[in-house]
């Protein structure tokens, strides 16, 4: 199914205007792409929060929930422990959306994976969401890497003695590590399976801009979360006769649980016959989380597999779709103009 925000002309911003009008347009969304709420009045219920979300303290993890005639509850369990009935919305302010709120004092829990599960009640009627995990990390110690390009891969990672590729970094860490990527251009191309259990931060240091460039492209390990980025595909060669480019800047393979916040994916400017895609998904992946990323001067700036969050981005000047996606997926707070 194509992505219902790509109809919005150009110079037009789908920028809901109040946290109420954001959790609305999603349901909205929702509704569109959930075969469960067109065949009857179900409620429609996704999740607020990425898959596999490092916790630590008390944290806020919601729900977003619409029915016609009114959500009247969302009962949520951890691990299979006590229900907790949640009756209102409230704003959640780590994400900006109205939500029905579990408020999760983990202070008590050993650090390890933790199950929440959540059933939305309206109209009489229920919807079970697919159970949902996250990592207690309130004691868990990471390491952190670096990676320059005057680095060696040589190194010992340390500030002092930085990586030169972020893929070596990515070799070298273990789950819930961080990775610090100084100034500099980079390929990233992540051709080796790890197997994390949580998230490898890959950021930029403090006060840094490093870009990815081209050739730059596959991503084979999953539970990896990209913060702060540039993805530059401005200056990469035509590869069409007609000066088009085709392609993907990110593709990844097997079921890469990502995330992505605070990006920039720009294309070849100008280029509208460009068939570039910003990120791209194969075999079974499902539940990324993108937020508050720009993509520009691309054919489609992100295909969403089922179970997935596009969150508060800028997306502009696109020849195709500015969402390519699935059922189950969270579409909300983003403004979107300029597709060709």
């Amino acid at each position: 199914m194509r992505g219902f925000l790509t109809s919005v002309p150009d110079g037009a911003k789908v920028v809901q205007r109040s946290a109420m009008r954001r959790t609305f347009i999603s349901m909205v969304a929702a509704a569109l792409i959930s075969s469960v709420s067109m065949a009857g009045p179900d409620p429609v219920a996704l999740w607020a929060f990425p898959y596999g979300l490092d916790v630590s303290g008390t944290v806020r993890l919601g729900v977003v929930a619409y029915q016609q005639s009114g959500v009247t509850q969302v009962v949520f369990q951890v691990s299979g422990g006590s229900p907790v009935t949640v009756t209102k919305e409230i704003l959640n302010p780590d994400t900006g959306e109205m939500e029905f709120v579990l408020v999760l004092d983990t202070t008590g829990y050993a650090d390890g994976s933790k199950t929440i599960s959540a059933t939305a009640w309206g109209g009489g009627l229920s919807t079970v969401l697919p159970a949902r995990p996250v990592w207690v990390a309130n004691s868990t110690v990471k390491t952190i890497y670096y990676v320059a390009t005057n680095g060696n891969d040589s190194a010992s990672g340390t500030s002092g003695s930085p990586f030169a590729s972020i893929s070596n970094a990515v070799v070298k860490a273990s789950s819930g590590d961080e990775i610090r990527v100084r100034n500099g251009e980079y390929v990233l191309n992540i051709s080796a399976n790890r197997k994390f259990n949580r998230y490898v931060l890959i950021c930029a240091d403090a006060g840094a801009s490093p870009r990815i460039i081209p050739p730059s492209n596959a991503l084979r390990s999953g539970f990896l979360r990209f913060k702060g980025l540039e993805f530059d595909w401005r200056n990469v060669e035509t590869n069409k006769p007609d000066g088009g480019v085709d392609g993907n800047i990110i593709v990844g393979w097997g079921e890469p649980y990502v995330w992505f916040e605070d990006c920039i994916f720009h294309g070849p400017v100008g280029l509208y016959n460009s068939y570039l895609i910003g990120i791209k998904l194969y075999s079974g992946a499902r539940d990324i989380t993108v937020e508050r990323c720009e993509f520009s001067d691309l054919n489609v700036a992100l295909p969403m597999p089922p179970g997935s969050i596009a969150r508060n981005h800028y997306i502009h000047d696109i020849t195709s779709d500015a969402f390519d996606f699935n059922s189950d997926t969270l579409i909300t707070g983003n403004r979107v103009h300029g597709i060709k």
